[in-house]
């Protein structure tokens, strides 16, 4: 009827189909596809730049420090946890000293003992020896610290029946060497100066 008669209007070019005639270049601009380079598409649009942006440099850069900070964290916080675990070992054997008596062979196992906490702050201090915020480690070492001082003021007090001064204390902690630290590399390695120290330690118990 009328509707068979009545004539479509002619269409019109849509958006989309005009979008497709063109090839967006990697700066935002369209061309025709003509006019585009041969290959250029959806790949040459994903394609990473040759050169990292200053800006993510610095990100990346942030980043391996912020791992090896932690990592490095970590590593201390195990080994003050071996110190104050030791250490309470050798003052539960102090405390088996008789009033009466040299203990002799006792203190000789303490005298070992203590050798082997010093090679654990040896390595403690090896850690940390590039650092230039030590202190922000601190709550990391100060217990175990704690539990080092009062085992070998013990072992002092049981040998000489005195109290352990400050001067003492820190003769034997001073003796350490900065010098005779591994380099950062071998510093992660299972076995450092002060393991070996402790190692030699505990063949002679």
């Amino acid at each position: 009827g009328m509707a068979e008669g009545r004539s479509r209007p002619p269409a019109k070019n849509h958006p989309k189909r005009q979008k497709r005639a063109h090839h967006r270049t990697m700066s935002g601009e369209e061309v025709p596809r003509a006019m585009a380079p041969e290959g250029a598409g959806v790949e040459a649009m994903e394609e990473e730049p040759e050169e990292t942006s200053p800006l993510l440099r610095d990100f990346q850069e942030l980043s391996s420090e912020y791992d090896a900070r932690n990592n490095r964290k970590e590593e201390v916080y195990r080994m003050t946890r071996e110190l104050t675990i030791r250490s309470k070992r050798m003052i539960f054997l102090l405390h088996r000293a008789k009033p009466n008596d040299k203990n002799e062979k006792l203190l000789k196992e303490a005298d070992t003992a203590s050798r082997g906490l010093l090679g654990i702050i040896f390595d403690i201090h090896c850690a940390l020896l590039d650092l230039d915020d030590y202190y922000r480690f601190q709550s990391k070492i100060s217990f175990g610290m704690q539990e080092f001082i009062e085992a070998v003021a013990f072992k002092h007090f049981v040998a000489t029946r005195t109290v352990l001064t400050k001067q003492q204390l820190q003769l034997s902690i001073n003796s350490f060497d900065p010098s005779s630290c591994p380099p950062p590399r071998a510093r992660r390695r299972p076995q450092g100066q002060g393991r070996r120290a402790r190692a030699q330690g505990e063949e002679g118990e």
